[in-house]
């Protein structure tokens, strides 16, 4: 007979009625039971590597450098780390000295040999400071390298000889990020004539990810109807989804005769079927067909970005809805003569999970959406920015 061990109950924001809605506990084999009583003894051993506690900002480093390998809280079940250190009763956020708020591990039997354990090792604080200073050297050098590469010409624009007479044109985004841009508050949005925000010669229609890309890079000014509306630049808003897209249409007049799609992601938090998707992307799409004559020569198709806090583990119909989107995604566009960017294999390892170097750490919130967000970080934007300027 299967044993099983429930987990947690877990709530999420119904998308229609806005309001906290339990999710059933799901189902764990005592096997995965057990590998998730060893994450938590790690992470309890790293915390107490810290006699005046951890910074929730620093657990991740730390478990990498004692265990080895990354936090796989996605593996055992759980949306983002916050929500696996509130399962783990024993450890408890308090405030020290200094007013910040850090983790503590409060001592009982069953942490005594870990004490023990952990007084033997070195001071941990001496590692933090060296990979503290490796983190450092490592991004220095990336933009040495690469500012090496820039010809500083307005397009920053490279050219890379392979022992020929050819000469190959590849662009590169700037490596120095702008400082946020103001926000002007607008009783509309949806202005009938349209053409921003552009990256190389297209213009983006998507959610967050290229909102972030906007923000970062372009000179652009954010939009909002209010102070709790979401943000919009142009063809691009925070917490998007297909059908918004579409329906943000009917206002808009003209745009631009390129553009780059990446939407789906809202549709994903929002327990969207893979079928529903489907039928609103072929809406939008028909939609730029009839309204602005675009042909599929002039339209790039993006996967779906991997999405951190969504696993196969953890949230098992989201994940299935999402593989199975971008596999029509990608037979679509072949079938259509439409050009397809791969951002989910783009940002995948090798072996098809998150690339951790070019995500932040933790999911954040935004404006359009109740649903946090695991967005790229410096390196992660600086490859869907080439990814962009090269499609």
């Amino acid at each position: 007979m299967f044993s099983v061990v429930l987990s947690n109950t877990m709530k999420y924001i119904d998308p229609q009625s806005n309001n906290m809605v339990n999710i059933p506990p799901k189902p764990v084999s005592l096997e995965e039971n057990a590998k998730r009583e060893d994450v938590k003894s790690a992470i309890r051993a790293c915390i107490l590597t810290r006699k005046n506690g951890m910074p929730i900002s620093e657990i991740r480093d730390e478990y990498r450098k004692i265990i080895g390998e990354e936090i796989p809280y996605l593996r055992i079940g759980y949306n983002s780390i916050f929500h696996l250190m509130r399962d783990i009763p024993e450890v408890k956020s308090i405030k020290n000295d200094t007013g910040a708020h850090v983790l503590i591990v409060e001592p009982n039997k069953k942490t005594e040999h870990l004490h023990r354990l952990i007084a033997k090792q070195k001071d941990p604080r001496t590692y933090t400071t060296i990979n503290n200073k490796a983190m450092q050297r490592k991004e220095r050098s990336y933009r040495e390298k690469v500012s090496r590469q820039v010809v500083h010409d307005k397009r920053r624009v490279v050219f890379s000889s392979f022992g020929s007479s050819t000469t190959e044109k590849t662009r590169q985004p700037p490596l120095d990020e702008m400082p946020r841009p103001s926000i002007i508050t607008t009783p509309n949005v949806d202005h009938p004539i349209c053409t921003e925000p552009i990256v190389g010669t297209s213009q983006l229609m998507g959610d967050d990810y290229f909102l972030q890309l906007c923000i970062k890079y372009l000179p652009v000014k954010l939009e909002r109807i209010n102070q709790k509306s979401a943000l919009t630049v142009g063809t691009v808003q925070s917490g998007m989804t297909i059908k918004k897209a579409a329906d943000r249409l009917d206002n808009i007049k003209i745009i631009t005769n390129k553009l780059v799609i990446n939407l789906g992601t809202v549709d994903i938090y929002n327990r969207r079927t893979c079928n529903q998707m489907i039928k609103e992307y072929k809406n939008l799409l028909e939609k730029l067909r009839r309204n602005y004559g675009l042909s599929p020569a002039k339209i790039i198709l993006c996967t779906i970005p991997p999405l951190g806090n969504i696993s196969f583990y953890g949230q098992i119909e989201q994940y299935m809805a999402l593989m199975s989107f971008n596999n029509w995604l990608r037979d679509f566009s072949t079938q259509g003569n439409y050009r397809l960017l791969d951002l989910f294999e783009s940002f995948t390892t090798e072996k098809m999970t998150l690339n951790y170097d070019l995500f932040q750490q933790d999911a954040r919130m935004v404006s359009g959406t109740p649903h946090p967000h695991l967005l790229w970080n410096f390196f992660g934007r600086q490859k869907a920015m080439k990814l962009l300027l090269n499609v």
